[in-house]
């Protein structure tokens, strides 16, 4: 005959379960670890991608500049030409800039003008924080339906 197998022992049954516990702790951490690389990767790619479509916009505004000062320049206002070429010279460095850092790079520069000219910084901050409100505000109004809204007062 086949010899029932005796229960686990109490001290033996609680070392089973810490066992399989500490298995499913290692198991989720290293899911967990491979999750959070997969998403850093995608939010780089997704960076990389938004970044290198911001430098393409930046070239093509300096490219509409360059034009504008081969046109004044062509017609006679060499002063404004000469600013148009200016602006577009400083839009194609920052085109360049952008495609060529990557985001640890900008980083480390916006710190580095924060750490020099603090003011300035904090100005600066202070007229992106306006820009990016006001375009989430004209944002909104775009969102909200048009038509069969009742003003104030009138019945419906």
């Amino acid at each position: 005959m086949n010899p029932v197998p005796s229960p686990l022992s109490e001290p033996q049954a609680s070392a089973s379960a810490k066992d399989v516990a500490v298995g499913l702790a290692s198991d989720a951490k290293e899911q967990t670890a491979r999750i959070a690389a997969e998403a850093k990767d995608h939010l780089g790619s997704v960076v990389d991608s938004q970044r290198q479509q911001a430098a393409a916009s930046i070239g093509h505004f300096a490219g509409a500049f360059l034009q504008a000062a081969h046109s004044l320049d062509e017609s006679g206002q060499q002063t404004l030409a000469r600013s148009a070429l200016s602006v577009a010279q400083k839009a194609d460095g920052l085109s360049r800039y952008v495609r060529d850092k990557d985001l640890r790079g900008v980083a480390s520069d916006v710190e580095s003008v924060a750490r020099r000219n603090p003011a300035l910084f904090i100005g600066l901050a202070f007229a992106g924080g306006l820009v990016l409100a006001r375009f989430l505000k004209s944002s909104d109004r775009r969102m909200e339906p048009a038509g069969d809204l009742a003003y104030a007062g009138e019945e419906v």
